[in-house]
């Protein structure tokens, strides 16, 4: 589905990705795992081409066998949303504070399923049905200020399949909600893949979200990815000094004990991290 290799980036001659290699498959579901800055959404960004012109990024992104790095913008537009969907960071900042929910999702029906009218408006609230949003119909007039963090996440997720895609990149997708909605997201996600025949990329620094919901994982550090891993694998057998280190400082289920009786990361999320260092 997705064979990216040696993808580098850099701002202002710093280098912030340090030639990342990875695959997704068809059907499958991968975790991209790692602590805040250690390159997980810049990753996802650079190969989709959502970075600023600024950015200095090489290496290959082959979706389907062909090539789409660097390639012109329409094609991308059609590529992002059509072929591939993605649920950004933050649904609350990510939504257009001045449209509607319900105008959103048609627009994307509309670029990329060619659905307007009465025909889009019915789309869209069989989108937000299918997202678990009570009263849909009700919601299409909803603006995202009055919606609570669940419903937007959920509204973006409705956004990211509105246009069938192939494989759907949720980057963060349960951050800042409570374990509850957390776990109707996460279940949520599973349901839809299992339905649609999606791969899915979870974007996460949750090790329990990437261990529910993921087949095998890869773990990032500063830029670099340091361990490909199953999910079974990865509590029980981590092989790199830094995969084991995150699992060390993940707090046990079981755990009701202050922070400081768990391992902690020194130096987290530094692009300028000594990668040998933890070999």
């Amino acid at each position: 589905m997705i064979d990216i290799r040696n993808l580098t980036v850099a701002f202002g001659g710093t280098r912030v990705l340090r030639g990342i290699d990875l695959t997704v498959q068809a059907r499958e579901s991968i975790g991209l795992i790692g602590g805040s800055g250690s390159g997980k959404s810049i990753t996802w960004l650079a190969a989709m081409g959502l970075l600023p012109a600024t950015a200095e990024v090489g290496g290959s992104v082959l979706l389907r066998g062909s090539e789409i790095l660097h390639a012109p913008r329409p094609r991308l537009e059609r590529l992002r949303g059509g072929t591939v969907g993605i649920v950004f960071q933050d649904a609350a900042a990510a939504l257009n504070p001045v449209r509607s929910v319900g105008w959103q999702i048609a627009e994307v029906l509309r670029l990329h399923r060619g659905m307007v009218g009465q025909s889009a408006q019915d789309e869209a609230k069989r989108l937000l049905d299918q997202v678990g949003i009570p009263q849909a119909r009700q919601r299409l007039g909803a603006y995202p200020f009055e919606l609570s963090g669940g419903q937007n996440q959920r509204v973006m997720i409705a956004m990211a399949l509105a246009a069938r895609p192939a494989i759907l990149i949720a980057d963060e997708p349960t951050t800042g909600l409570d374990v509850t909605i957390q776990a109707q997201i996460l279940d949520l996600l599973r349901t839809l893949r299992q339905e649609m025949g999606m791969a899915l990329v979870m974007i996460s620094h949750d090790l329990g979200v990437v261990a529910d919901i993921c087949e095998r994982t890869y773990v990032m550090h500063a830029g670099a990815i340091v361990e490909e891993i199953s999910v079974r694998d990865l509590h029980t057998s981590p092989k790199h000094s830094y995969t084991k280190r995150l699992v060390a400082a993940a707090p046990p289920w079981t755990s009701i004990g202050p922070l400081a009786d768990h391992a902690a990361l020194p130096g987290q999320g530094s692009v300028r991290a000594p990668i040998e260092n933890l070999a």
